[in-house]
């Protein structure tokens, strides 16, 4: 797995939340429709999301949740670290419980360096693509 669905599920409700003027708060039940979450688990999403900074929210009349104000350039692993350890590709498709072939292995597997390439791209994908990006992705 690459990350949770606690961590899907969080990409889903900010990159909604970005498509939104800044400040504006949205209501937890068009953000679950919009982003496909169940209201529940938007629900525990939304309350480590504010846990850990990336959203405000308020309770009642006008209430809602927004965006804080660095959320928005937030990178998609900041957001995956907050809900997951270890976030990526595994070590290797032939040997889940750990690579045997490493770098320093006179025998590495037939897919190892094509292995460390797809690993390095997806890396660079996390680190580099923000919320802000993936809110004004449309699909062509």
């Amino acid at each position: 797995m690459i990350y949770s669905k606690m961590t899907m599920h969080a990409i889903a409700a900010l990159s909604e939340l970005a498509r939104h003027p800044a400040g504006k708060r949205i209501a937890t039940a068009r953000i679950a429709d919009a982003a496909s979450v169940s209201r529940p688990m938007l629900t525990k999403v939304i309350a480590e999301l504010e846990r850990s900074g990336f959203v405000r929210t308020r309770e009642g009349r006008n209430g809602g949740v927004r965006l804080s104000d660095q959320a928005a350039s937030s990178s998609l692993r900041q957001v995956a670290d907050t809900f997951d350890r270890q976030v990526g590709l595994p070590e290797c498709p032939f040997h889940p419980d750990g690579c045997s072939c490493g770098e320093d292995k006179k025998d590495p597997c037939r897919a190892h360096a094509l292995w460390v390439a797809a690993r390095a791209a997806f890396d660079r994908f996390l680190d580099e693509v923000t919320i802000a990006d993936v809110s004004e992705s449309r699909p062509e």
